[in-house]
This record gives C-alpha cells, structure tokens and sequence, in this order.
C-alpha cells in the first residue's frame, strides 16, 4: 500500500488526563504536531523526527492549556491531517 499520512482517532477520546496521537507515515520524515482550540488558539506544539509506519505520540493533559472540543493537526513536508478531539475538565 502506498500512501504518504495516515492519521487515527485519539484515544482514549475523549479524555481527561493523557491521551494517545497515532499515525502512520510512508517514509522516515520530520513531523510536526499541533493541537488548537476552537477559537484556533494553539495550545500545544511539537516537532520531531518519526519513522516509516505507525507511530504514538503520547501527550498528557497537562500539557493541554485548553478543554473540550480541540483539532490536533498531523503535518509533514508534503501533508497533513486533523481530527477534533474532546479533552475533559
């Protein structure tokens, strides 16, 4: 199969202490993730090198200066992708 971003459900979700960010990509590559709230705020950024196939990104609420309904954001060089998520207090 060939394919460049594939990005999955948040789980769990929603969630009120960590939650966990999977994707998958075609190649090793640079990827960046965000996270924005509704108003489009960012509240969360993150940049690093991944490998071919699936990966994990584990991200803990405390590090999330927002709740309820947040878009995290899946990017590399050539595409990106997003999901809403649902953080709760």
């Amino acid at each position: 199969e060939n394919f460049d971003l594939k990005v999955y459900q948040n789980t769990p979700n929603p969630f009120t202490n960590d939650t966990e960010l999977i994707f998958e990509i075609g190649k090793d590559e640079e990827v960046t993730i965000k996270i924005f709230n509704t108003e489009g705020r960012e509240v969360y950024s993150n940049h690093n090198k991944y490998l071919k196939g699936k990966n994990t990104v584990k991200i803990s609420g405390q590090e999330l200066d927002a709740e309820g309904i947040l878009i995290y954001q899946i990017i590399t060089k050539t595409h990106y992708s997003g999901r809403k998520m649902i953080k709760l207090k």
